[in-house]
C-alpha cells in the first residue's frame, strides 16, 4: 500500500504542470458552456455522443445534432465536419427530426467529410424548445480521436427578417480505442478526470471485474494500469 501512494504522489508531480493548467481550463469549459447554453438562454446547436464519447475501432457509433431554441424559430442549416481519415459516416437519419420542411436534406460534403444541410420548422408561432435534428452514424477507422465541428450554422428567428440568433455551438471528441481495452471513463461522464482515478484506487487491488480496469490489454490490473489511466486524464 506504501508503494502504491508513492507512485500515485510520484505521477501528481509528474503531472502537476498538467493539473495545474488543464484544472482552470476544465472548469472554464464548464462553466462558459453552462453560460452560453443555459444561464443566458442563449439558442444553440448541440453535438451529443451516443452512448460515449470513448468508442472502440470495431464498433460503429452515433451522434445526435440538437436544437436548443430560446426564443421562436422556424430554420436552421450549416455544415458538420470530421477529420474523416479517422473514420467514415455510415448513414444519416432524420428519423424524429423536429425539422419538417428540408430545403437540403442532409447531404454528405466531399469525400464524405462531414455533412450538410439546411431546413424550415412549420409551428404556428415558431419553434421554441428542444429537439433533435438528425442522427449521423460513423465507423471508426483507427484508433484515435475523431472530432466534430459545426461549419458556418444558422438558426433563423421568427421574425420575419432572417435573423440568426445562434448563440452557442459545440465541438465534440470522439476517443477511439482498441477493442481489447476498457474505457478509461470510468463513472461514464464522457470525460477522463480524477474521479476516475478516486474509483480505481478504491477498488485497488483489483480482484474482480479486472476487464473494466485493464486499460492497457494485457489481461490484468497492475501499475501499467495506472501510466494508462494517466495518460488519458482530461480526454
Amino acid at each position: 500500500m506504501h508503494d502504491m501512494k508513492a507512485i500515485f504522489k510520484k505521477h501528481v508531480k509528474k503531472h502537476k504542470r498538467k493539473i495545474l493548467l488543464g484544472s482552470p481550463i476544465i472548469i472554464l469549459i464548464i462553466v462558459l458552456d453552462a453560460f452560453n447554453f443555459f444561464a443566458n438562454e442563449k439558442t444553440a446547436l448541440i453535438l451529443l455522443p451516443e452512448p460515449s464519447r470513448f468508442v472502440t475501432v470495431d464498433r460503429s457509433f452515433a451522434t445526435t445534432v440538437k436544437l436548443v431554441a430560446r426564443t421562436a424559430v422556424n430554420a436552421v442549416g450549416g455544415s458538420i465536419r470530421f477529420n474523416s481519415e479517422n473514420a467514415d459516416i455510415l448513414d444519416v437519419s432524420q428519423k424524429n427530426s423536429i425539422i419538417n420542411l428540408w430545403a437540403e436534406e442532409p447531404t454528405f460534403l466531399e469525400e464524405k467529410r462531414g455533412v450538410s444541410f439546411q431546413g424550415g420548422i412549420l409551428s404556428e408561432g415558431g419553434f421554441v424548445g428542444e429537439g433533435p435534428l438528425m442522427k449521423i452514424f460513423f465507423k471508426p477507422r483507427k484508433t484515435g480521436k475523431i472530432t466534430l465541428a459545426f461549419e458556418n450554422p444558422q438558426v433563423l428567428a421568427h421574425d420575419g427578417k432572417g435573423t440568426n440568433v445562434l448563440g452557442g455551438k459545440n465541438e465534440l471528441t470522439y476517443v477511439v480505442r482498441d477493442s481489447n481495452l476498457s474505457s478509461p471513463d470510468i463513472n461514464g461522464d464522457n470525460a477522463v478526470t480524477f474521479s476516475d482515478i478516486s474509483i480505481f484506487l478504491v477498488n485497488w487491488p483489483v480482484t474482480s471485474d479486472v476487464g473494466k480496469y485493464d486499460f492497457n490489454g494485457d489481461g490484468k490490473v497492475t501499475f501499467s494500469d495506472i501510466n494508462a489511466l494517466f495518460a488519458q486524464l482530461g480526454s
